[in-house]
């Protein structure tokens, strides 16, 4: 069997803290009905964010309206934004026909207006929809594809994921020296961008990995490695 991976579907409200001070929703409510189409958004976008992992049908709701708004005020790049949204609220539903026509959408607009960043997300997440569909040729080609992108820009973290997501397919694959190579790859610039939660995540999937792999003292020396960053980070945080 395969053991358990950290492994992070990308979108844009990936940083939700569900442990944060709950918003007005009441107010929140009340910016949908403002005459400006950028206020109207930014509630949007805030009230996604608190529903994404609260409320899905909710946050569909929310993000249909959103593309509506968005679409008629010609803002391309938050229509791509509510896209993606869309697209991940279909995911949790697990409908990955719709997901995949909402992100393949999103690309185009972020694209058109030469947002590469967007992009870069967009195309990771058509790859997560392939790779659930048990297309992981297809996923793997979306994923080096986005990784290609991010590199041409400099994008660090958007490379990080790309690899992290690479290392989850060939994982799948029971390709476990390619995936082993990309988590690694991936590890290495969450720890240079110094992003916590992201290296502990990545130290378990390499443990995992060397662990399916029967290399167990290295499992073992990642899973400390794992630990004791965890503990300094904490110690850190308490000083």
């Amino acid at each position: 069997m395969k053991y358990r991976l950290y492994i992070f579907f990308l979108s844009l409200a990936i940083s939700l803290n569900t442990s944060a001070s709950k918003p007005n929703l009441d107010s929140l409510q009340q910016l949908l009905s403002n005459q400006n189409p950028k206020t109207r958004i930014w509630g949007l976008e805030e009230l996604i964010d608190y529903y994404q992992y609260r409320n899905n049908d909710s946050a569909l709701k929310y993000a249909l309206i959103g593309v509506d708004v968005a679409e008629k005020a010609n803002l391309i790049s938050k229509l791509g934004d509510f896209l993606i949204s869309l697209g991940d609220a279909y995911v949790e539903k697990s409908d990955y026909a719709k997901a995949l026509d909402k992100y393949i959408l999103a690309e185009k607009c972020f694209k058109e207006v030469k947002n590469l960043k967007g992009a870069i997300l967009a195309i990771n997440n058509i790859g997560y929809v392939y790779e659930h569909q048990n297309l992981p040729s297809t996923a793997i080609i979306q994923y080096e594809t986005a990784l290609s992108v991010a590199t041409r820009i400099d994008d660090k973290s958007q490379m990080a994921d790309s690899y992290n997501l690479l290392g989850s397919v060939y994982f799948n694959k029971y390709e476990d020296e390619k995936a082993l190579e990309n988590f690694t790859k991936a590890l290495e610039i969450y720890k240079q961008l110094n992003l916590e939660q992201k290296v502990v995540e990545g130290l378990n999937n390499i443990a995992v990995v060397f662990k399916d792999m029967g290399r167990l003292d290295e499992a073992l020396n990642n899973f400390k490695s794992l630990l004791n960053y965890s503990e300094k980070k904490a110690m850190l945080k308490i000083k």
